[in-house]
């Protein structure tokens, strides 16, 4: 008795953490380069037929009414041409994932399901949403491995939006030249430090920040002019 109780509450509980999970993930993905929102897919219901005339059932993040009758839970489930019995093809959640090959778009792996070959594998499902123009659409329904199905949906919502990025470019002050300054012996240069041995002439410098400190300075054995003109010395 006891343990059939530990058994009940432990099932109620994982029935809320399902619910919970389906209720936050919100199903949308973020890669490095675009965002994907498939949330107007939730409350759609498809229907696909393969050539075996086998019938597919499914909604994209989220639980599927029909498949209801064998699992509150699944997100999608599958009957035979021959067999009409009804089976679930995995427990629906929001947890979408790039695709395998890389490609634009994502993909959502419901497991779980109803066992098959005598209970030793559970039937689970993925369902591949692929770039596409035009409505979304299912354009295939395929058992990859034994009661492993792959489902692929062409949509424009797998396309995503573009992520753009901004660079910022920050400066304790700024330095204008009249021209390029040149020097008459060599230079070098070591953290905005500029050091030689000859002599610095430029038409003109002028600056906001400073010049002759630790982030920023010049420094010359030789001699450093400019061609801007000195205004003239008073007349004893």
């Amino acid at each position: 008795m006891y343990n059939t109780k530990l058994i009940l509450s432990l099932l109620v509980t994982l029935y809320a953490v399902i619910q919970v999970t389906i209720a936050d993930d919100n199903c949308f993905l973020t890669t490095s380069t675009h965002i994907y929102n498939f949330n107007v897919l939730k409350n759609q219901t498809f229907t696909f037929t393969d050539s075996g005339k086998n019938i597919y059932y499914f909604n994209v993040c989220g639980i599927n009414q029909r498949c209801t009758a064998v699992n509150p839970n699944s997100g999608a489930c599958q009957t035979g041409y021959e067999n009409q019995m009804l089976s679930n093809c995995g427990i629906a959640n929001q947890y979408v994932r790039p695709l395998a090959n890389g490609a634009a778009g994502g993909s959502l792996l419901y497991t779980g399901g109803t066992s098959c070959k005598s209970g030793t594998i559970s039937r689970s499902a993925t369902i591949e949403m692929v770039c596409s123009t035009g409505p979304t659409r299912v354009v295939s329904a395929v058992e990859t491995t034994t009661c492993k199905y792959v489902i692929t949906l062409n949509s424009p919502l797998a396309c995503g939006t573009p992520i753009t990025t901004t660079t910022t470019t920050s400066t304790t002050g700024s330095q204008t030249t009249g021209s390029q300054v040149t020097t008459t012996g060599g230079s070098t240069t070591d953290k905005n430090i500029i050091t030689t041995t000859g002599s610095i002439t430029n038409q003109a410098v002028s600056t906001t920040g400073s010049i002759g400190t630790s982030t920023g300075r010049i420094s010359t054995s030789g001699s450093l002019s400019s061609a801007t003109a000195q205004p003239p010395q008073q007349q004893e």
